[in-house]
């Protein structure tokens, strides 16, 4: 097994206030067994609405399914397939799993797509509500002056990161696998600009052709619902640049294997950070949950 046996399951004292997360860890138990790594390994957890997931010793994520009505897409058979035929390669490495309960992966390190757009729209939000207070007529000149240059710098950026994604679904389609979700969240790039995808949830294995065409309509879809950049992203120029990506899909790389070090953490956490999320959604539903 991959992580050490336990005969039973110790919540932590920080976890006993919040019912979701002991039933989400008893869950883990008696979904995975003798794979349960140890509770005291945890760092953080989070909750959606029909799941929650928990980073372990910082290098693992754990996702279960909390509704058995809901959360098809945790753990399904057609996610596990779409891991064990990546290897680690554009996506987080598979540690443990039972289909339809729960999935234990690698932690993707870096930055997600969606959170690097945030971050390069910031300025040019704040300029858009300086001119909304300006009255000013040179001045409101000025500042419609900047955003625009702004903008055109923003989706220069947009323009190369789209590219990309649409190589890595390309590549994902030459290694059998369909993403289905490549949402901007779901995209992450490493200190080196490498990318992968994580969230397999919804992916398919050995798709058809007309399977492949629709993950690429899919990842355009998800540009043109997010409101995060309305009235700065160029939609129609990002969406030749995920059509152009489709078309040149990314070298595959070589094949990664189970790091053994993450199954053995030098130092137990001892506090956990609720409060936690990779998500700014899953962030305020806890703190409007918990305070």
């Amino acid at each position: 097994m991959l992580f050490r046996s336990l005969n039973s399951i110790s919540v932590p004292d920080s976890l006993k206030k919040y019912p979701e997360t002991i039933l989400a860890f008893n869950k883990m138990a008696k979904s995975l067994g003798e794979t349960m790594p140890d509770v005291s390994e945890i760092k953080a957890v989070g909750f959606s609405m029909s799941g929650a997931w928990a980073l372990l010793a910082d290098k693992l994520v754990y996702k279960t399914n909390l509704n058995p009505e809901g959360a098809k897409n945790i753990a399904s058979e057609q996610e596990i397939k779409a891991y064990e035929k990546l290897q680690g390669r554009l996506s987080p490495l598979l540690y443990a799993a039972k289909p339809g309960e729960a999935i234990v992966t690698e932690r993707i390190e870096g930055t997600s797509l969606k959170d690097i757009l945030q971050n390069l729209a910031k300025p040019i939000k704040v300029m858009q509500e300086e001119l909304a207070k300006e009255t000013d007529a040179s001045k409101q000149s000025k500042i419609k002056a900047d955003i625009e240059s702004a903008k055109k710098t923003f989706n220069d950026i947009a323009e190369q990161y789209y590219y990309n994604v649409g190589q890595l679904g390309a590549a994902m389609h030459k290694m059998g696998v369909v993403h289905n979700d490549l949402a901007a969240s779901n995209v992450f790039f490493d200190k080196e600009g490498k990318i992968a995808s994580i969230d397999l949830g919804i992916s398919k294995v050995d798709p058809t052709d007309v399977e492949k065409m629709q993950d690429q309509v899919t990842t355009i879809q998800r540009v043109l619902i997010d409101t995060s950049y309305t009235g700065i992203i160029d939609s129609l120029r990002t969406i030749k640049a995920i059509s152009a990506g489709y078309t040149n899909p990314l070298a595959i790389p070589e094949k990664r294997n189970i790091d053994p070090r993450l199954l053995s953490p030098q130092k137990p956490a001892t506090q956990i950070p609720i409060g936690y999320s990779r998500s700014e959604e899953h962030t305020s539903e806890l703190q409007s949950r918990f305070g």
